[in-house]
């Protein structure tokens, strides 16, 4: 028997040897162990608290990001991490207020030289950031500049060459997103670590919307499913806020909107076609491949109504 695997020899042994670590700001007990290669900085983690590829530990003064695939073992997640070697930042005005938004990163494609710590490509300049997908938030207001965003990396300039996190994840809501950078030109305006962007991405937190209806699952009696499973159908009707039914005639326009869950992934992906559309009911077919969230809107004069749904496969939790 691994001891390791068994429930109440690990919990002993997390409370004797296990450290304090930080997993998305959440402090935990976990067991860490190195790895054996010394080259590129991985460590394994075990613990009893639920994490995700592309989850953040912070352990021993430094930001590390879940690389692999976690594994479950009873009630015992483990899997491994990698450390963060560079800081991406830029500046973004939220809500009206400027902010310096940092977004810890790896970079693995390139020269490394090992004393600076700087990576670059000595072919094409060309860098690739890996960033875990818990930083989503962060990572979309990197689209919202009219060109590509820069960086300032070990005191040369990069600009951002694509944002991909369709090809990188393991499922739609976690994994490691890459962004590739190409070597750019220093500005006057730039900083040590901050590179100039104009204009600044102007970042509004959306106001709650107030409906007095709600978007469901047509079927709610038996379920109220959020989700539809790659390449099935369903049926999402509106009703009163009360969920009582619909009866004054009213009828809605049904449209897609994306989701800051997945800002690379389009609605127009994740759903193929909505039809059988009625008043107050639309049929969305799921997409056979693309995973992710998007919202369904129904919108009636001033009025709009959403609902977040979401595209998984059949063994996704």
């Amino acid at each position: 028997m691994n001891i390791f695997n068994d429930d109440s020899n690990f919990v002993y042994l997390l409370n004797q040897m296990g450290q304090k670590v930080n997993i998305n700001g959440i402090e935990v007990q976990a067991l860490i162990s190195n790895q054996k290669d010394k080259t590129i900085d991985y460590k394994k983690i075990k613990t009893i608290v639920e994490f995700k590829t592309g989850d953040y530990v912070q352990f021993q003064d430094h930001n590390w990001i879940i690389v692999s695939e976690v594994s479950k073992t009873n009630t015992i997640y483990k899997a491994f991490m990698r450390k963060c070697t560079n800081t991406l930042k830029y500046k973004a005005v939220v809500d009206g207020v400027n902010t310096i938004i940092e977004i810890p990163t790896f970079i693995d494609v390139g020269t490394a030289t090992i004393d600076s710590n700087e990576y670059f490509n000595l072919a094409d300049n060309e860098i690739v950031c890996n960033v875990g997908y818990s930083m989503i938030n962060k990572v979309k207001y990197i689209t919202e500049y009219g060109s590509p965003t820069r960086f300032i990396l070990n005191g040369r300039a990069f600009k951002t060459v694509y944002v991909n996190n369709i090809t990188s994840v393991v499922t739609g809501e976690q994994g490691i997103i890459i962004i590739k950078l190409e070597s750019d030109t220093i500005k006057s305006e730039d900083t040590d670590d901050i590179a100039y962007n104009p204009p600044n991405a102007v970042i509004i937190t959306p106001p709650v919307i107030i409906s007095s209806y709600q978007i469901v699952t047509s079927t709610v009696t038996t379920s109220n499913y959020d989700y539809i499973l790659n390449s099935g159908l369903r049926t999402q009707k509106i009703y009163n806020v009360d969920m009582t039914p619909i009866t004054d005639g009213t009828a809605f326009i049904f449209s897609l909107e994306q989701s800051d869950l997945n800002p690379t992934v389009s609605p127009t992906q994740l759903v193929t076609l909505m039809d059988n559309i009625t008043a107050t009911t639309v049929r969305l077919t799921a997409s056979s491949t693309y995973k992710g969230y998007f919202y369904l809107v129904a919108t009636k004069g001033d009025v709009i109504t959403k609902r977040l749904l979401r595209i998984k496969g059949q063994y996704d939790n």
